[in-house]
């Protein structure tokens, strides 16, 4: 895989975060109350377009270029055809084809499906389920609902996440009020 600078900034991203970093330094620079609420929610917005950003240009560039460098790398590639091609007449011929490719889509179908259980609540949830994502105090939720965003193109839905992240902010502030 190739470096590209943008992994430069998902870096930066987690090194200097809002929660953790950022906040605690502009309290100890005398930032607080409501000029600290509003930095705060704008460098989350910040950071989580900046995520979402990442997410996309990912899924546009990282993704096929990685594929088709392992495409043009493999020189095994026509061979595994060919492997292929006799395996798949042998098993063709004792009748285990079929079976294979039932197991194959029932063992690996939740994990391809794009009505996955998780895509499924979320769509279900909607701007809801970004929402509730975007609260959640620990970090994975605001990242799963970024990656969802960026992914699939959920625009409308970054919206709902960046106002739960703002709530996020909110209930940050005053958890490091009640430590500092």
């Amino acid at each position: 895989m190739r470096w590209h600078w943008q992994y430069l900034g998902v870096l930066v991203l987690a090194i200097f975060n809002i929660d953790l970093v950022l906040i605690p330094i502009l309290k100890k620079l005398g930032v607080s109350g409501m000029n600290l609420f509003w930095i705060g929610s704008f460098w989350a917005t910040i950071e989580l377009l900046c995520r979402y950003w990442f997410w996309i240009w990912f899924r546009k560039v990282v993704i096929p270029e990685t594929a088709s460098q392992k495409i043009a790398e493999s020189e095994y590639l026509q061979e595994g055809i060919e492997l292929g091609t006799e395996l798949k007449s042998h098993l063709q011929q004792h009748g285990y084809l079929q079976k294979l490719e039932n197991y194959f889509i029932k063992t690996y179908s939740k994990a391809t499906d794009e009505n996955n259980r998780i895509v499924k609540w979320i769509r279900r949830g909607g701007h809801t389920a970004m929402l509730l994502l975007g609260i959640d105090p620990y970090p994975g939720g605001r990242t799963i609902g970024v990656i969802f965003c960026g992914i699939f193109g959920w625009r409308k839905h970054l919206y709902a996440l960046a106002i739960g992240n703002i709530i996020h902010i909110a209930y940050i502030l005053r958890a490091w009020n009640m430590i500092i």
